[in-house]
């Protein structure tokens, strides 16, 4: 039984098993016994296929749990016996790209720069590409951040830059929002319950950012 028709249970598991009519001429003439198919023996089939059918199709559409009297009763079957049996009718959603490291991770090492940055920008200019090289050859980090054990300084380079960005941009949503609210309270004639919902958007996710649970964290 293929993997498709394991879906199905009691009768619409079988098939359609029609009688053997020539049973009693092989009790009396053997095995050998001619088999005449007449017009007598394709009518008791058609009868019998018939029968069965209608049985089938009543547990079909309560399978799909369609109702037969729907206007629409036959094509919904279809489309439902083709989402099950047709790949190009089936239903799927995109997974994207696993992800590797959380915005927890890459929150953290954006502290982690942040410090080494500040530190050794005291003896002079530095950019970013040479912190996160020194980063990768540091023990202390890699101890610290053991997603990036094995990592090269461009792989950490690309995190921090993906981190820079989620932070600015979670900054400047929260500046605009806030700067809305002000405008709104400024003028006699308007009402924050007049925007509609959701009209400013999520907020990107960053977990520095400040909420009413705890102070801002940059």
């Amino acid at each position: 039984m293929s993997p498709r028709t394991r879906i199905y249970q009691g009768e619409l598991a079988k098939p359609i098993l029609l009688s053997d009519q020539w049973a009693r001429k092989r009790s009396e003439f053997g095995g050998k016994a001619l088999r005449f198919f007449g017009p007598s023996h394709e009518a008791r089939d058609d009868n019998r296929r018939e029968l069965a059918e209608a049985r089938r199709l009543t547990q079909l559409f309560e399978h799909h749990r369609i109702a037969p009297t729907h206007p629409e009763a036959w094509k919904l079957l279809a489309m439902a016996l083709a989402r099950v049996h047709v790949p190009g009718f089936a239903v799927v959603r995109a997974q994207g790209a696993p992800v590797t490291n959380s915005m927890l991770v890459k929150y953290r090492l954006y502290q982690i720069y942040r410090r080494e940055n500040y530190r050794l920008s005291q003896r002079g200019r530095i950019s970013r590409n040479k912190v996160c090289s020194i980063l990768s050859k540091d023990k202390a980090f890699k101890e610290a951040m053991p997603e990036f054990k094995d990592a090269s300084a461009k792989t950490i380079a690309n995190n921090l830059v993906v981190a820079l960005k989620r932070r600015r941009e979670n900054i400047l949503h929260r500046w605009r929002v806030r700067a809305t609210l002000r405008q709104i309270a400024a003028s006699p004639d308007a009402d924050a319950g007049d925007l509609p919902p959701g009209w400013f958007g999520d907020t990107p996710h960053w977990p520095g950012a400040y909420t009413s649970f705890k102070k801002y964290r940059p």
